[in-house]
């Protein structure tokens, strides 16, 4: 944060990579359902903080961090509405790669077209009144969506095979109890 504003980028790969060690752990590999994850979360970082940084550009310009809201004012609202149209791409990704059902596209690009409007009254008049409408929608946003992946989510490979977990109480118990 102090030498570049490129840190909310690299800040939000760290951001989004816990969920997917986690997804990973349970099942032995990393499945396409977590990098559809990765990227929501990656992606919902960029509005959800960028309008934050706004309503904070005193104290980072005070504490010498070199954040775009402190460094490029004026470019602000244009990447937080550009990065909120990203969003978009995982309404049409996720059942393209058969994690949900291709009513998600639908469900989802509702929800996110709601934040877009809002990405986009900040985008036309960068104020804190409007970046404070992105940063509270952003909060709605991310369960809710969230909530959609779990509700039109397809069964997948590693569903039936229950994460490995039979496997592994039979090699060391000897028995499975039944699971269902």
């Amino acid at each position: 944060k102090l030498r570049h504003p490129v840190n909310t980028w690299v800040g939000s790969v760290v951001g989004a990579l816990p969920p997917v060690m986690g997804y990973t752990a349970v099942c032995g590999y990393i499945p396409l359902s977590a990098s559809v994850l990765a990227l929501t979360l990656y992606l919902w970082q960029m509005p959800h903080f960028f309008s934050l940084a706004w309503l904070c550009r005193n104290d980072y310009a005070g504490a010498g961090y070199k954040m775009l809201s402190v460094t490029h004012p004026d470019k602000v609202g244009v990447v937080t509405f550009r990065n909120t149209l990203y969003l978009f791409s995982i309404s049409a990704l996720a059942p393209a790669l058969g994690v949900c059902s291709p009513w998600f596209a639908l469900d989802s690009a509702i929800v996110t077209g709601a934040f877009a409007v809002e990405a986009y009254r900040f985008y036309r008049d960068t104020n804190n009144d409007t970046a404070r409408r992105v940063f509270r929608l952003s909060l709605l946003h991310l369960p809710i969506l969230m909530l959609l992946l779990v509700f039109h989510r397809l069964p997948q490979e590693e569903d039936s095979r229950r994460f490995g977990v039979e496997e592994e109480m039979e090699r060391y118990h000897g028995t499975v109890p039944a699971l269902a």
